[in-house]
């Protein structure tokens, strides 16, 4: 979800990717049901896993498990508390797309304004 959000509102401004210390197989179809209430479409974004992302290639980092990201030196890491709804109730989705919209927004306006942009 975050990374469609980044998509959607840092367009122009960021690329982001996701990735994840223990990505699923595909993204869950609720995930992509609420994200599409949104009008953000997730196709085409695939889970990967961290090591498989390069992460001292990002100049920035969000990390949204709760857990300690291992060997990452260059980038800056910032860390949201961002309950997991997997398995859970369509609500639960929705609650963490709501939060994860909030975030992600003050995030873009926050660059923006260490950008310029």
């Amino acid at each position: 979800m975050a990374e469609g959000f980044a998509r959607a509102y840092g367009s122009g401004l960021v690329e982001a990717a996701s990735a994840g210390l223990y990505p699923a197989a595909t993204v869950a179809r609720m995930s992509r049901q609420v994200m599409l209430e949104k009008g953000i479409d997730l196709t085409g974004i695939v889970p990967r896993h961290l090591a498989d992302a390069d992460p001292a290639s990002f100049d920035l980092i969000v990390n949204m498990s709760g857990e300690p990201l291992p060997g990452l030196s260059p980038p800056e890491v910032i860390n949201w508390s961002i309950p997991d709804p997997v398995l859970g109730p369509i609500e639960e989705y929705r609650q963490a797309r709501e939060l994860i919209e909030k975030k992600v927004r003050e995030l873009m306006a926050e660059i923006r304004r260490r950008s310029g942009a």
